[in-house]
């Protein structure tokens, strides 16, 4: 129990509490506010090798993860792991995923020596699409992103000559209904093969106008394809 009459203070390249390796019999009950380093915060504590009962039980206003991404020294992941596995056995999977995402962001900000650059930027790119692949939902929202941008792109530049009727159809030459102009934009992103309403709408036989290029490398099939090799 470090809390109440308990003060820790260090100043230099020593932690003003040094946990590592200690192991905690019962419940881990501490109070980040009597741990102080002058000058910086990142040294207040060292906890690699930190072992204990269910979850630390932090003062008012603290929070345990916080404090092994902003109060070690340097990135260690076996004080990520055993804070998952702590709430594992409670059952609250939702903390589960949020720590083991903010493990991966602590690797990839203070790991010695640092990753690759690329390795950092596939590292953001996965974060945000996928939440590490720990919140895969965040895929159905990037995929009705680049519909929605793919069907808009599709109507507007559809009206502007980018798509016409086929020239088997009665109406051959003359600009798409707003219908298979979205299912054009459908089309593009979604592999399901052509729907009916498309049957008869597709790029004009000037199909080297500009309206048709930017329709053709609509940007988000390059973000999708990148995306579906994460998936």
């Amino acid at each position: 129990m470090l809390r109440s009459r308990f003060r820790a203070i260090s100043a230099g390249a020593n932690e003003a509490v040094n946990l590592k390796g200690a192991q905690v019999a019962g419940a881990l009950v501490f109070d980040p506010e009597l741990l102080e380093h002058v000058p910086g915060r990142c040294r207040r504590l060292t906890v690699d090798g930190l072992t204990y009962t269910g979850v630390p039980e932090t003062g008012p206003g603290w929070d345990w993860l916080d404090l092994l991404r902003h109060g070690t020294p340097s990135y260690a992941a076996q004080p990520y792991q055993r804070l998952a596995a702590g709430y594992r056995a409670l059952g609250d999977e939702r903390q589960v995923r949020e720590i083991l995402m903010a493990q991966r962001d602590d690797q990839l900000a203070r790991t010695q020596p640092r990753p690759r650059w690329t390795e950092r930027l596939w590292g953001r790119i996965t974060k945000y699409t996928l939440g590490y692949g720990y919140q895969p939902w965040r895929a159905l929202i990037f995929l009705a992103a680049v519909l929605v941008l793919s069907c808009v792109l599709a109507v507007v530049l559809g009206w502007h000559g980018a798509l016409a009727q086929a020239k088997d159809t009665a109406a051959a030459g003359q600009p798409c209904t707003v219908m298979q102009r979205v299912s054009v934009g459908l089309d593009l992103n979604l592999p399901v093969g052509a729907s009916l309403a498309r049957a008869g709408c597709g790029l004009p036989k000037n199909a080297a106008s500009e309206t048709a290029a930017w329709l053709t490398s609509i940007p988000g099939q390059v973000i999708e394809l990148r995306f579906s090799r994460a998936w």
